[in-house]
């Protein structure tokens, strides 16, 4: 399981650093969390990625 939950973050990751927010949206579709759970999820990791630049 543990393989599973890295590859998913490491296919997020590369998604984030290639800025494809679509692709980001598809990728987050199935997982079993709210929209707006989502829209925050992805708030908080696109602020991340410009504090860390």
């Amino acid at each position: 399981m543990d393989a599973l939950v890295e590859f998913d973050v490491k296919k997020l990751v590369d998604l984030f650093v290639q800025g494809d927010t679509l692709s980001i949206r598809v990728f987050m579709a199935p997982v079993s969390i709210s929209f707006d759970v989502q829209d925050r999820l992805f708030n908080e990791i696109s602020a991340l990625k410009t504090h860390c630049l």
